[in-house]
């Protein structure tokens, strides 16, 4: 294990808050460019495309288009392309600071912590899915396709990173940024993000396919993915778990409620949804923490009832 070093203590939130210009005002339009006007202009195309077809659009199938499964999930997610685009140079222009102090209060991203935190939450999902493929093997069918496999590899790899990082940027970084200049205890900015996080996902397929309490897994992992950030005080464990997450969705399975309509390897007769997978995601989650803190020691948990100083408003 490494040893916490006190000289090198940081602090997220505290950090983003004294570099820069960063009144709520500021916080308040960065939010609503990025996320609101982000994604309507990234939506044109899609639109365009699918000739207004919403319910095509949701099903992540547009026969009108003519175009593959693959261009269509590129469409779908470029959305959020356009969103970290606006929220990075808002920061950077609008805020006076760095885009990594969204990120991290260091000087530099630790890419081995995304690494880790991606390799460790894969390794978890595989054998997660290893488990339900032995319990019932009649329930995958498979439908591997090189050329296609190929394509929605590269476009995954592109496309969802940016996707999953803004989403951890506007939650778990520059929201809680916000919130922290007035929550003087950090719990408060935790469970409002992972809330907010669970809720966003309302309008996904799956929710309506399966019912709300499907919304009561987003809220678990938006807690996980906050505290590990809190703990950790930097979002790289959050990133590379959020990839990870997404990349498997993306490329290994796929059913017909997933959000993500993909040429993956394995199609599923029907989603296995039930008190026990829900179970089995928190031990997950608990793994997965543990594993974290064995190679790069957490903050202890008291810390988030350690009371911060609030800022004051000052632009």
């Amino acid at each position: 294990m490494q040893p916490i070093n006190p000289d090198l203590e940081s602090h997220l939130i505290k950090e983003g808050n004294r570099t820069g210009k960063n009144g709520g005002r500021r916080y308040f339009w960065g939010i609503f460019c990025s996320l609101i006007l982000g994604q309507i202009v990234g939506t044109i195309p899609y639109l365009q495309f699918s000739a207004g077809d919403f319910e095509a659009i949701r099903e992540g199938s547009v026969p009108a288009n003519g175009l593959s499964r693959n261009w269509n999930f590129l469409l779908m997610l470029l959305p959020f392309v356009c969103s970290f685009l606006i929220l990075y140079f808002y920061v950077r222009g609008v805020h006076k600071r760095p885009f990594r102090s969204v990120i991290t209060p260091l000087r530099k991203i630790n890419y081995g912590k995304f690494l880790y935190a991606f390799g460790i939450w894969m390794l978890i999902l595989l054998v997660l899915e290893v488990i339900w493929y032995a319990g019932n093997p009649g329930n995958y069918i498979l439908q591997f396709d090189l050329p296609k496999f190929a394509g929605l590899l590269l476009l995954s790899v592109l496309v969802l990173l940016i996707q999953t990082s803004y989403e951890e940027i506007l939650f778990r970084g520059y929201g809680m940024q916000w919130l922290g200049r007035y929550m003087p205890y950090r719990i408060f900015p935790l469970l409002i993000t992972s809330v907010s996080f669970g809720l966003m996902h309302i309008a996904n397929p799956e929710v309506g396919a399966l019912g709300y309490p499907v919304l009561i897994d987003y809220v678990v992992i938006g807690l996980a993915l906050g505290l590990v950030s809190l703990l950790s005080d930097a979002l790289e464990f959050a990133m590379g778990v959020h990839f990870a997450n997404n990349l498997f969705a993306a490329l290994f399975i796929s059913y017909d409620s997933s959000v993500f309509q993909t040429d993956a390897v394995f199609q599923l007769k029907e989603l296995n949804f039930s008190p026990v997978t829900q179970v089995s995601g928190i031990i997950a989650v608990i793994v997965f923490m543990l594993l974290v803190h064995f190679r790069y020691p957490l903050k202890p948990l008291r810390m988030l009832w350690t009371k911060d100083a609030v800022l004051n408003e000052k632009d």
